[in-house]
């Protein structure tokens, strides 16, 4: 076959995947390139970008991204993967050494990336981990641990760098649900949406998507 008949082929492949996964999460703009995928992924409105899935098909393997989350390219999440550290060796003996043919990797649960979160070019997450609304994390991280709403977080390991907002700010944007805001909404107020945040534009925002 000719490389570009192959690439053609490959190509309408993709295509097809990615129809059958906007199926199952409608209005994402988020992007899968291996059919594996499918069930690894779930996706909230609005959010894109093309994750990097490492996946040993361990028990809870799940990446659930929210809404209008950014994911940069070379982002990278470990769903599984980790080995025991408290027994006698770290090697997965059953696997490799006593014919059974059986993952032995820990899945620390689902990784979930709650809504507005930004994750930077090339950053790292492992198992289990959630980042909290509105976080983001610096390009390159290796995040090892859950991240609290609206921080930035930095790093190998990823480690707070600061808040977004002030902490009064916070607590009043951890009541939005970014669910229910429809980017036609935003659109109507988009000089409020683009205006440095405090108090007063954020009373005014809401005022305009309630």
């Amino acid at each position: 076959m000719k490389l570009s008949k192959l690439f053609s082929k490959q190509y309408m492949e993709l295509k097809l995947l990615n129809k059958k996964f906007k199926q199952l999460n409608p209005d994402t703009k988020i992007r899968i390139i291996s059919k594996h995928h499918l069930n690894l992924i779930k996706a909230g409105k609005y959010s894109f970008g093309v994750p990097n899935i490492v996946s040993y098909g361990g028990e809870n393997e799940k990446l659930i991204i929210g809404n209008y989350c950014s994911i940069a390219a070379g982002a990278t999440f470990i769903l599984s993967g980790e080995h025991h550290t408290d027994t006698f060796t770290t090697y997965t003996l059953k696997n490799h050494c006593f014919g059974e043919k059986k993952d032995e990797t820990i899945c620390k649960g689902p990784i979930k990336l709650c809504d507005d979160v930004w994750i930077g070019y090339g950053a790292t997450i492992l198992s289990g981990i959630t980042i909290g609304q509105g976080a983001i994390v610096g390009a390159n991280s290796l995040v090892t641990k859950d991240v609290e709403p609206y921080t930035i977080v930095g790093g190998n390991p990823a480690k707070f760098i600061r808040y977004r907002y002030s902490k009064e700010l916070v607590e009043e944007m951890k009541k939005i649900d970014f669910s229910k805001i429809a980017p036609e909404q935003l659109q109507k107020i988009e000089e409020l949406v683009y205006k440095k945040l405090d108090m007063q534009t954020l009373q005014e925002i809401k005022n305009n998507i309630n």
